[in-house]
Formats: C-alpha cells, structure tokens, sequence
C-alpha cells in the first residue's frame, strides 16, 4: 500500500499495517512508520513520532534509521541537537556496512571536541559489541 505495488496507493492502510507490525517490533516496519510521520505522509508530519520510531528501529540494527536518526541528533528533530548521539549513529551505520559513510558523519565530526568523538566512538563501539547476536543474524 505505501508503494502501490499490486494494490492502489494507500497510505491509512500502510500506515495501519506498518504500525501492526512495528508494535510488535519489526525494525523494518517502524522505520518505514517513522518515514510516514517524518514526511506526513498518512499523518500529521511529527518529529516526535519519526524519533521515536527510527529510534526503535536503529536499535534493532535496521541501517536507515540509525542514519535517520543520526541527522535528526544532528539537526535537533524532535530530540535535542546532540552530536555525540549523532556521530555514534552514524559511526555504527557505518560499522554496519554503510559504505561510504555518509559525508553528514564528517560534517558533524567537524563541530566536535577530540572528547566528544571519544565518546561517540566508545558509545559506538559498545553498541556494537552489546548487539553481537543481532549483527551475527545480518
């Protein structure tokens, strides 16, 4: 329905099968819903909304959220601007097979302390190490 592949463009029935399957955790589903609510697609346009379902996704391990995400730190959208965040993001999306690295990541990198890449990187590093299980499934 999001696409009109098969079916007419319907966005009230992507975003309810997109919310079925993303309140039961499917990390595809809820960033495909955080795109619907970041554009206002189907929805009131809502970076609140976008957050927290890239949010939910990016954890999961699903690639375009953690970048989604990433600039949404890095920008302020719906959450507080906060580079740390945003380098940590897009530092994992890039451990994760995003190549090259978005060029945003060096942009922000570019505004940081030498402290706060420190800590975006430790912060990515054991995100990493903590969601082992997860990337050995990818």
């Amino acid at each position: 329905y999001a696409n009109g592949y098969g079916v007419p463009l319907d966005d009230d029935q992507a975003l309810k099968w997109y919310l079925l399957a993303a309140e039961q955790g499917h990390g595809e589903a809820q960033c495909n819903l955080a795109v619907m609510h970041a554009n206002g697609w189907g929805v009131p346009q809502s970076n609140d909304e976008a957050f927290k379902w890239y949010s939910l996704a990016a954890e999961q391990g699903v690639v375009p959220a953690q970048i989604n995400l990433a600039k949404m730190y890095s920008g302020g959208y719906g959450t507080d601007k906060d580079n740390v965040q945003a380098l940590k993001w897009f530092t994992v999306a890039a451990k994760l097979g995003e190549t090259p690295p978005p060029a945003r990541r060096d942009d922000v990198a570019r505004a940081m302390s030498a402290d706060e890449i420190s800590s975006a990187d430790l912060l990515a590093v054991e995100w990493v190490e903590s969601h082992q299980n997860l990337l050995a499934s990818q």
